[in-house]
């Protein structure tokens, strides 16, 4: 999807800058990827770019954390959380959740007019079952001890909790 909006905004010309995190490739592969879609583009569109042509339309990032396809680290794990809990999205922690993490830090250095894209990763929601649900069950225990704390010494008679 980066390759396409990256070439689509070169070839009208408008002044953006795609800002790409690189989660499964090097720098390396992905101007390699680009420059085989280059040929197709400009056939479909009669269209000349070059790859020093498309260039100033992209910037490549490489996560700070959890780098390596793949992994992921209590940062990445706390990124679900908050998304789930403050945005109400679910995030897998594959690349969603490194996407926001990541998205979060390359925005803030960023003015004008932002456009933020998520390409998908719910698949990657599979395997990861256990450690997102305790992430969630933490919370509730502690909301359920609180709320036990809080009606302690009060008459509980026909009061269910529910929890």
């Amino acid at each position: 999807m980066a390759i396409a909006l990256i070439l689509a905004f070169a070839w009208l010309e408008e002044k953006v800058c795609i800002h790409v995190l690189l989660l499964g490739s090097s720098p390396e592969e992905f101007l390699k990827t680009l420059e085989s879609f280059l040929a197709p583009f400009n056939e479909t569109v009669h269209a000349s770019l070059s790859l020093q042509q498309v260039i100033p339309y992209f910037q490549l990032h490489i996560p700070k954390t959890a780098r390596s396809f793949g992994s992921v680290n209590s940062h990445i794990l706390s990124m679900v959380h908050y998304m789930a809990k403050k945005e109400g999205i679910l995030t897998d922690p594959i690349y969603s959740a490194k996407l926001f993490l990541e998205g979060q830090r390359i925005v803030n250095g960023l003015q004008g007019k932002i456009l933020f894209v998520h390409g998908g990763g719910g698949l990657s929601l599979m395997g990861f079952q256990e450690s997102i649900a305790s992430l969630f069950n933490k919370q509730k225990i502690s909301r359920y001890q609180k709320l036990k704390k809080d009606l302690k010494g009060r008459s509980s008679k026909g009061f269910h909790l529910g929890l």
